[in-house]
């Protein structure tokens, strides 16, 4: 049975709009949910661009471009063959996905383009644990 954990990240921008925040553990498992809630529009702007990486490798998790608050995505990943082949279909509509994107690292939250001199709390839902 898997457990399902809830990471706060608070990312405060700059005079430009940008910001960077690196969760404070390292997280084992995957990410399958990243929630900017209401609240958190006034860090939030059309023309903002948030990127969710593995500090290690450098690995994209997400990105959105011009991704407003409230927003609430669950990435996912396709299925394929060593070759980079689709495995399968789910009846005959596109290819199967599998629920997260693996991530065995500290996570890296960079936003661009954002409201100047805001802060705001995004919410990485992972299904796995963290290490202290």
């Amino acid at each position: 049975m898997s457990k399902i954990n809830q990471f706060p990240m608070v990312v405060t921008s700059d005079a430009a709009g940008a910001g960077t925040v690196t969760s404070s553990q390292i997280l084992c498992g995957y990410v399958v949910e990243v929630r900017l809630p209401n609240v958190g529009s006034q860090l939030a702007s059309s023309t903002a661009d948030w990127t969710f990486t593995r500090q290690r490798d450098g690995g994209t998790i997400l990105a959105l471009s011009n991704q407003d608050a409230p927003f609430q995505v669950f990435p996912a990943r396709r299925l394929t063959t060593e070759g980079g082949g689709t495995t399968a279909y789910a009846l005959g509509i596109g290819p199967v996905v599998q629920a997260g994107v693996p991530i065995d690292d500290y996570l890296v939250l960079t936003v661009a383009q954002a409201d100047v001199s805001e802060s705001g709390t995004v919410y990485v839902s992972v299904d796995g644990r963290a290490v202290y």
